[in-house]
């Protein structure tokens, strides 16, 4: 969180100010446009709390969690081999959400398309 907060002050998407907020559980969440769960949260156990808090819709869950995709995630961070940082990307769960995920992403080399 402090890298992205670093890497994030003073800057925009569009008209609005990107505002990164690390919470301590669950029950912090509020509705946002993209949320990040980390591997220290059981997402399987709080996803429906989860999609709640966070707007029900129209955000980007990101998770690095074992079985994230499955669980509902839109990209889950994972190591392969247990050592090489990849990404599973689920359209089907963007669809879910009300998003779409950009064909570039999808594409890269560290994107596993699920």
């Amino acid at each position: 969180a402090k890298m992205l907060e670093e890497q994030c002050a003073g800057k925009k998407f569009g008209y609005q100010n990107i505002v990164i907020k690390e919470l301590a559980n669950v029950e912090k969440i509020v509705p946002c446009q993209v949320l990040y769960i980390g591997e220290d949260i059981a997402f399987e156990k709080n996803y429906d709390r989860i999609l709640m808090k966070g707007g029900l819709k129209d955000f980007l869950l990101i998770t690095e969690t074992p079985h994230g995709i499955s669980s509902g995630s839109i990209i889950n961070f994972i190591l392969e081999g247990g050592s090489v940082l990849k990404f599973e990307i689920s359209d089907s769960n963007a669809k879910k959400m009300g998003i779409s995920i950009n064909s570039k992403l999808s594409t890269m080399t560290s994107a596993i398309k699920r």
